[in-house]
This record gives C-alpha cells, structure tokens and sequence, in this order.
C-alpha cells in the first residue's frame, strides 16, 4: 500500500520540482545576494551523503588562509525549539558561528548584522535551496547509493532529477573506498552524463580516532560492540564499523530518529546479553542520545564514536583551488 501510494505521488512531486527550478531558471524567481561569498554543500537524495564531514573540510580550508567563515543550516528535524543534531555537532567541532534558519536569506543577513567579522558562508545542503546566490556549487554522491534508487520522493530518494546535476559547480564522490575501480568508473560516466564533466573528486570517510562519552580517545579494535543509530546511511557506517570491531547487535532507526526510553534501553540490554565492550553509535547520534542514556540507566556502557573526516583521494588541489578563488577572485590564493 505504501508503495503504491508513493507511486502515486512521485510524479507530482517531480513536477513541482521541475516547475520551481523553472521559475528560477527563467527569472520568474529571484536569486538574493548574501553580500559575500558562499560556497553550497549540497546533494541530490535525502541525507547520508557525508554532508558534515564535507562542510566541516571546508570550514577547516578557509580558516587556514585567514578568512572567518559562518555556516548556514537548515536544522533538520529540530525539535522544542532546538537546533538539531548536525548544527550541535557543528558548534562543538567548529569555532565558526553556525546559524540555523530555513531561509537561509535570512540567515544571511542575521550574520551580517550580527558577526560583522564574517567574510563568507558555507552552506550545509542548499543544493536545493536557490533563493540565495552561491558562487560555488559543490554536490556530493555517496558511492553507495549514488542517485537514490532511481526514483524521486516518495517513492525513491532524490530530492530532483540528476539532470539537476548540470547546475553544479563541481561533484564530489563520497565513500569511493566502498566500490572497486570497474564500480566507480561506471559510476564516473553516469555522473559525467548529467554534469557534462566527470566527478572533480573522489574522497572517503575516515575514522581518524574513536572516542568515548568522556571525550577520551578509545584503542580497542577487535572489540565487541552493539551498534545504535538513526542516520541516513547506516549501511555504510555498519560497513565501516565491522571492519573495526565485532558486532554482536544491530539497531539501525532513520536518520535523525528521535531516540526513545526503550530504544536505549533495548541498546543496553543488547549489550549485557552479548557481553558487549560499548555501544557504538556516531557523534550526531550522541547530539540526541547523551540525556536519554543518562535518563535511562544509572551505570551505562560506555559509548564509542568515531570522528570522521573528509580525506580525498584525488582532486583536493581542483576543490581547494575553486573554494579560494570564490573567496579571493581569480588571483593566486597560495
């Protein structure tokens, strides 16, 4: 019944998806300047991508030449008046202001009042949002799931048709490590058939360290974990994860599940069964599960989490180059 009502459904959301990039298209809906420069981080399906990781690189990259970015987001499933997991997870990895706000036009001009010292913004995914002027692009696809089954909402996961890729600046192959070279040749020229020029890099996400609930780094590979997550790929981070250590449970909920008592307490109870050394789960997880596992159990297991980040395989140097000369023209930005 669900599918048939996605069925039904698909294409008048494709159609109204093509209608508004129409009106942006033709001029009939204005694009608003945000007065500086802004570099979008962006896809084409609904979550999982490695958005995060993304933004947090790039923050990172313009930090280093002195510059003072800002980040823009929309708040995903915030609830009573919070600002979601991505956004706490971004202010506790980022010394940058991180604003939260749908209309990121708005947004915009809350940065400028408000941090006269900003210089530029990144837009955590904004692909989508056209309102505000971008003056570089960046789409990311994740290797593997790389266009959402094929089908738009609600029957598949793109947010529009990857013919939209045509509009991007630059694409970015995220997860690369999880095809073999056949796979990601053949998904290089599905790519370069929508964007008219091959994928400008291919990069992985890395678990540079696990740490605990106390912020102290964890070395025990090898050991027995429960995994617990609500996020938009758990595959892949289930793949990763049993490449590290022995899963002796599952619990896998949608991304940016609301996490409940007896979701935690199944956790818990999973890992007093298989004797389990922690329960695994990611770090915008822990966002929404730090107070209900101390609301929940006096003497939790410990909870381990990896930090991730964006390494590239291949073309740092063209991404690098084309986020600078957005921010300081066309000049050497060495």
């Amino acid at each position: 019944m669900l599918r048939f009502a996605g069925d039904l459904a698909e294409p008048f959301y494709a159609a109204s998806v093509r209608l508004r990039n129409l009106a942006f298209d033709r001029g009939w809906r204005k694009t608003q300047s945000a007065h500086c420069p802004v570099i979008s981080v962006g896809n084409l399906t609904t979550g999982g991508t490695g958005k995060t990781p993304a933004v947090m690189y790039i923050v990172s990259l313009l930090q280093a030449h002195g510059l003072y970015p800002a980040v823009i987001l929309r708040g995903y499933k915030a609830a009573d008046h919070s600002e979601g997991d991505e956004a706490a997870l971004l202010r506790q990895r980022l010394d940058v202001p991180v604003i939260v706000n749908a209309n990121r036009v708005a947004a915009a001009a809350h940065i400028q009042s408000s941090h006269p010292e900003v210089n530029c913004v990144v837009l955590d995914d904004a692909f989508q949002h056209r309102a505000i002027a971008r003056d570089v692009d960046l789409v990311l696809i994740d290797a593997t799931n790389p266009l959402g089954y094929g089908r738009q909402l609600p029957r598949g996961m793109l947010r529009e048709s990857p013919k939209a890729l045509g509009r991007a600046t630059a694409v970015i192959v995220t997860r690369a490590d999880h095809l073999d070279h056949d796979e990601m040749q053949k998904l290089d020229v599905r790519i370069r058939r929508r964007h008219r020029a091959p994928p400008a890099a291919h990069t992985v996400h890395d678990w540079t360290e696990i740490v605990d609930d106390y912020n102290d780094m964890v070395k025990e590979d090898g050991a027995c974990v429960v995994v617990l997550c609500g996020i938009g790929n758990p595959d892949a981070f289930l793949r990763d994860a049993a490449a590290r250590f022995e899963i002796a449970a599952k619990m896998s909920y949608p991304d940016h599940h609301a996490f409940g008592p007896d979701d935690v307490r199944g956790a818990i109870d999973a890992a007093e069964q298989y004797g389990a050394r922690a329960i695994l789960t990611t770090e915008k997880d822990w966002m929404r599960l730090q107070n209900m596992i101390e609301a929940v159990a006096e003497n939790p297991p410990p909870i381990w989490m990896p930090r991730v980040t964006l390494r590239f395989l291949d073309g740092k140097e063209a991404i690098d180059q084309l986020v600078l000369n957005a921010v300081f023209g066309e000049r050497d930005s060495d």
